[in-house]
């Protein structure tokens, strides 16, 4: 069963509707973008393939970037819950993608994203969760192609972005991401309370 989400006026990125990584009891680990790198490696003969460009909107020659979050279980390495942050776009006359307009490019990214393998590192601890994103483009005219086009959608801090986003009471997506902000901050005090008995063991 699929469902669609959304984030504020955002664009619609299918998800697979039973297991949503805000929802697990489990911990979740929220990593930016190229952070994962310490407890996460490519498994083997794993490729990144980025996404083609949507052959029925080749004519709008629009460049497209999108941040897609998505959630790594160590048991398994394989992207899932998948959801779209933040997108930017502009076609060949400078003018921004619909949400309609933006929806083809929103798959092809997410078909691509769904093909990478990642394997957990002896680094990483059991049953803790990762929530990262990954950045995905599409070039088209290169008269309207920013000089970073990578950078009009990256995220620089997911961990604050999820916390603000989580407040933001336009999103669709508040309650997911609330619930994903309240589970890391649940981790944040089981770790202060985890430090002070072992102080107190200690003594």
């Amino acid at each position: 069963m699929k469902q669609i989400v959304r984030i504020g006026a955002g664009i619609a990125v299918a998800l697979a509707s039973a297991a949503v990584l805000a929802k697990t009891e489990e911990r979740v680990d929220i990593v930016t973008e190229g952070g994962i790198g310490k407890h996460w490696g490519a498994a083997p003969g794993a490729s990144f393939a980025a996404p083609g460009y949507p052959a029925a909107m080749k004519e709008r020659a629009a460049n497209v970037c999108l941040s897609i979050g998505y959630s790594l279980d160590p048991k398994k390495g394989e992207p899932s819950d998948l959801i779209l942050l933040q997108s930017w776009s502009r076609d060949k006359d400078d003018h921004a993608l619909t949400d309609k307009e933006l929806d083809p490019f929103v798959q092809a990214a997410a078909a691509a994203l769904s093909q990478w393998r990642f394997q957990a590192k002896e680094t990483a601890m059991k049953n803790v969760h990762t929530f990262t994103a990954a950045t995905m483009t599409f070039a088209g005219a290169e008269s309207t192609r920013p000089d970073n086009l990578p950078g009009q959608c990256r995220i620089a801090d997911l961990p604050a972005f999820v916390e603000k986003e989580s407040k933001n009471a336009d999103g669709v997506n508040r309650n997911a991401l609330d619930q994903l902000a309240r589970r890391r901050s649940q981790n944040q005090v089981d770790d202060v309370m985890a430090s002070q008995r072992r102080r107190q063991e200690g003594r």
